[in-house]
């Protein structure tokens, strides 16, 4: 995908990835939605300086996470 070989997710691919987002926020986006490269979710990145100083987000939905059960089911605790 783009460069960025799916068997180094687990690492850092810094440099690859920082271009890619680079290119999108030079065509004028004002953010991009990403795979998770160590979770199944998608991920939003937000390019704040293509947003404009009076730009507003909303929310539509949260939910509350208890993290450390969640450590706790990933093996992370």
């Amino acid at each position: 995908m783009l460069g960025v070989p799916e068997n180094t997710y687990a690492g850092m691919n810094l440099p690859r990835t920082q271009e890619i987002g680079a290119a999108i926020e030079f065509l004028g986006c004002d953010g991009l939605i990403a795979p998770g490269a160590r979770w199944a979710c998608d991920n939003l990145i937000l390019f704040p300086d293509r947003m404009g100083a009076d730009a507003t987000l909303e929310i539509v939905t949260s939910e509350s996470i208890d993290w450390l059960m969640w450590a706790n089911a990933h093996g992370l605790a």
